[in-house]
């Protein structure tokens, strides 16, 4: 709308309608911010424009039957299926005529996904990954911090035990060769299993 209005020699006070309330918002503030060159590039534009009539922005609801809003996005979906469906370079406000630049955050965040991708195919190549698996679900390494870190140390390894499987219990330390029998001393039961011990043993 702005590069619009900078086109048009003669105007009157003119209303620019957006169903976008972050960029109204970030319009009103200049501490930078990711996508800051297009909030200065808005800036640019409004101040030629004042300079020929009077200017606000306003917010208007999206998919209400807007007539201006509803071919601001019918043409922008254009748009968006390729090069073929949008303006020449030369009908484009100057900062669009060329790629834009890269988002620091959003090549963080991208970096992080592939980071995490990675991990989740290496470790399922892992030999332990057969062993661990019923944890992935549960204990996440932020559900693991949040659950540990309040907890005293002997209580943090004792949860971590019993998770793992790798407690002071028959069932791991016969598998472990630390002891004779799998066997539960208190019921006898065959094997002493974590479960076992936590919710089915009487003893």
């Amino acid at each position: 709308g702005l590069h619009l209005l900078r086109k048009h020699l003669d105007f009157g006070p003119s209303t620019l309608g957006l169903d976008n309330t972050p960029v109204i918002s970030a319009t009103h503030h200049v501490r930078p911010r990711p996508g800051q060159y297009l909030i200065n590039e808005i800036h640019n534009a409004a101040r030629h424009v004042v300079r020929k009539g009077a200017l606000s922005m306003t917010w208007t609801p999206g998919h209400e039957g807007i007539l201006g809003n509803e071919t601001a996005d019918a043409a922008a979906k254009l748009a968006a299926t390729g090069p073929a469906a949008s303006s020449s370079d030369r009908r484009l406000p100057r900062i669009l005529r060329q790629p834009l630049p890269l988002s620091s955050s959003a090549l963080k965040q991208a970096h992080t996904a592939d980071l995490k991708a990675a991990w989740t195919r290496l470790w399922s190549q892992s030999p332990r990954y057969r062993r661990y698996a019923h944890l992935n679900d549960h204990l996440t390494p932020t559900k693991c911090r949040r659950l540990l870190l309040p907890m005293a140390r002997r209580h943090m390894s004792a949860v971590t035990q019993l998770r793992t499987g790798h407690a002071p219990l028959n069932g791991h330390l016969n598998r472990i060769n630390r002891s004779d029998s799998a066997a539960c001393p208190s019921c006898n039961h065959r094997r002493e299993t974590v479960r076992h011990f936590v919710l089915d043993c009487p003893g």
